[in-house]
């Protein structure tokens, strides 16, 4: 069912339009309607019609402008303009920007929707044929995409050029080969949605697409756009202006996103197709040395400095870190993130070498804090998310924030495991209160051994074991002997003394009175 929007600044019209259109039998739905140029132009960018009836004659923008507005932005829809006058020039313009009909007012049903019927003819047939035609190349496009990613991957590595050609159902011949790939991402102080870094990497496609120079196969795989040149020796000036317009291009796109950054890595070049998996990763490391040289460049990977590697933690820096950990000691854990950062940062070698640093410190305090942890999958988009960014304070910041925040609820958690079994017992012994409770009967409640209890019990209360249990019992003891019914030898009984002269004697010693002068006093 395809949609209409009709365009009139006299609201009758409009009415009468839709009135006159056999909307059902035609297959045809009302979109809406706009009563000037400028309010159809924003329903056209934003929804798209399949066909739009417009005035010629408006205030703003006029319908011819409306139609030229809409070929430039390349939105496939049928107009018919409809107009009072019958001039040449205006229906002159109206053929040279492809309008499907012109009528004059008054609008004849029969003949208005004699054209819309063509209108849908036409467009049924070429949606047949584009559908027929776009299932062909998802296709061949989705085999193509298969095996690109399975060397962009290294999981496959191609025989020879045959095969090549075969695979991408591409043309290329013996020369060189060189793969650029390019990386939009959001500057330092914004997260660009997926949306528009897909939208920026879309753009990207269709400028290498220009590049008709040059035999070209693309692949758009984890937020990069990778591009597969094939070229020969003295092609080499010719290349560098293609990739030169490639990143103007981008400049365009990015006054649209004005919140992005874009990046384009250039392998180095090798002249055997089994060499082309090498040059994915060639390119994906000169794009990450955008930490150092900065997004919106081109990065060749020759350029990049040597790469000595970057081991993880060192033995020494695990235990220290594992220490930190077991301490639960906030700061020291600051400390140390703070000169480990600083001192990967100094290394002397690639950023793609101090991402895998970051990477394996990431990883190593995850397995540390394994019960504060996040599951695996966001875990492993914790660890993704190393790559997006573009700027060393705010990577260096992220890491700081996701080890200090998830070390904060670890260490939570440990405070809770060790103030649960002293909560539990603070429960039996209120419940229990006039039984004896010795130290080994409570600890042996919680699971817990004695002397570790007595310990764990005196960090949580501020007070060792037995003081707590006299305390609470001559507690209890006042508040029973403010109640008449009870007497001194039944309140001893019922707070755990079986010795009334002893639980006089300590009452006295605590309270400063003896029970009896104190039941007196609250009687």
């Amino acid at each position: 069912m395809y949609r209409v929007l009709i365009v009139d600044d006299e609201p009758f019209v409009c009415q009468l339009l839709q009135k006159l259109i056999r909307w059902d039998a035609l297959s045809l739905r009302l979109l809406g309607t706009a009563e000037d140029g400028f309010s159809a132009w924003e329903r056209i960018r934003e929804e798209r019609p399949d066909i739009v009836i417009t005035d010629i004659r408006m205030p703003g923008l006029d319908g011819l402008e409306l139609v030229r507005r809409t070929r430039e932005a390349q939105i496939d829809a049928n107009f018919i303009i409809i107009s009072g006058h019958t001039q040449f020039e205006y229906a002159f313009s109206a053929i040279k920007y492809g309008v499907e009909d012109y009528l004059v007012k008054p609008i004849n049903q029969e003949e208005l929707n004699e054209v819309l019927g063509k209108i849908c003819g036409k467009r049924s047939l070429l949606d047949r044929n584009e559908q027929r035609d776009a299932l062909l190349r998802t296709s061949l496009d989705k085999l193509r995409e298969n095996y690109l990613l399975d060397l962009i991957g290294g999981r496959r590595l191609p025989a020879g050029l045959a095969e090549f050609n075969e695979s991408c159902h591409c043309a290329f011949v013996p020369g060189l080969f060189q793969v650029i790939a390019v990386r939009p991402d959001g500057n330092a102080q914004y997260h660009a949605p997926r949306r528009e870094l897909e939208v920026i990497l879309s753009r990207a496609a269709a400028a290498v697409q220009k590049a008709q120079d040059f035999a070209v196969v693309t692949c758009i795989a984890d937020g990069f756009l990778y591009c597969v040149f094939n070229f020969q020796p003295d092609d080499h000036p010719a290349l560098a202006q293609s990739y030169r317009l490639i990143m103007d291009e981008l400049f365009t796109v990015l006054n649209l996103y004005r919140n992005c950054e874009v990046t384009i890595g250039l392998s180095d070049e090798a002249a055997a197709v089994p060499d082309i998996p090498a040059l994915f990763g060639h390119a994906r490391d000169a794009v990450a040395e955008r930490l150092t040289l900065g997004c919106n460049r081109i990065i060749p990977y020759g350029e990049l400095p040597p790469d000595d590697g970057a081991p993880g933690l060192s033995a020494a820096e695990r235990t220290e870190l594992l220490n930190i950990v077991e301490s639960c000691c906030a700061d020291r854990l600051l400390l140390f993130v703070s000169r480990f950062l600083a001192e990967t940062r100094s290394l002397p070698v690639r950023d793609a070498a101090r991402l895998r640093k970051y990477r394996a410190l990431l990883l190593d305090f995850f397995g540390m804090v394994q019960d504060a942890a996040p599951d695996p999958a966001a875990r492993e988009a914790a660890i993704l998310r190393l790559k997006e960014f573009t700027a060393p304070a705010a990577l260096h910041q992220y890491i700081s924030q996701t080890m200090g925040n998830l070390f904060a609820q670890y260490c939570e958690q440990i405070r809770t495991r060790e103030t649960r079994p002293v909560a539990d017992a603070k429960a039996f012994i209120e419940a229990h209160l006039s039984e004896d409770l010795t130290l080994e009967r409570v600890a042996a409640q919680v699971y817990l051994n004695p002397a570790y209890f007595s310990i764990l019990f005196k960090n949580e209360e501020g007070e060792n074991f037995s003081k707590y249990i006299t305390n609470l019992r001559i507690s209890k003891a006042k508040d029973y002997l403010k109640q008449p019914p009870y007497s001194v030898a039944q309140v001893s009984e019922l707070v755990g003394y079986r010795d009334q002269k002893h639980f006089s004697k300590l009452f006295k010693k605590i309270v400063g009175i003896n029970p009896s002068d104190y039941k007196k006093l609250h009687s």
